[in-house]
């Protein structure tokens, strides 16, 4: 009885997958969910609280994954060519095992929790910013705009990065590789 009740639920997750991939949270259905997975839609809500519950479940791990990368990578260590290394390894990891979930977020998560996700990234990179490289600065200047311009456009950077994205594992390394190197390389020496 148990495995009927996982296939059930991946059915579920699976077409509701598809349907925030095709409309977006604000546009998908739950009644389309349930035809999708061949279910009726009051079933769903034995697995799931509603829409909302069930766009977190399968975007929420991915933003965990983002905001863990951005507090935890290279923490606390010179920007150098093996800490971008490390940096590209991780987004492209991360991007790589999430695609279908980076698609929806990206171009599909207005009216759900998750549509300020750049500006959410944005902050937590500026305080990285903030913490670790202003330091550098001569105390006159205005660090904390400082921190905030670099990471919006490092951030938008990777986001264009990984929503244009459509080549392998390699290409995508390399891209983002010389996208980091444009951004960080040499960044305390230039500050």
């Amino acid at each position: 009885m148990q495995k009927q009740k996982d296939e059930v639920r991946a059915r579920i997750v699976d077409a509701a997958t598809s349907e925030f991939t095709q409309y977006g949270y604000q546009k998908s259905s739950m009644r389309r969910i349930a035809q999708r997975a061949h279910i009726t839609p009051g079933n769903i809500y034995a697995y799931f609280g509603g829409k909302q519950d069930l766009f977190d479940h399968i975007i929420g791990p991915t933003v965990q994954q983002l905001d863990d990368l951005i507090f935890s990578i290279s923490k606390g260590k010179t920007i150098s060519l093996p800490t971008i290394e490390q940096m590209t390894d991780a987004i492209a990891h991360i991007f790589l095992c999430n695609r279908t979930q980076f698609r929806i977020l990206m171009q599909g998560s207005e009216g759900s929790p998750y549509e300020h996700i750049r500006s959410h990234v944005v902050d937590i990179a500026a305080r990285r910013i903030s913490d670790e490289l202003m330091p550098y600065l001569s105390p006159g200047s205005d660090q904390s705009l400082l921190a905030e311009t670099l990471a919006v456009s490092m951030v938008h950077g990777v986001f264009h990065i990984l929503n244009r994205f459509e080549g392998d594992a390699d290409t995508l390394h390399a891209v983002l590789r010389r996208f980091l190197i444009l951004m960080l390389q040499d960044i305390d020496a230039r500050m």
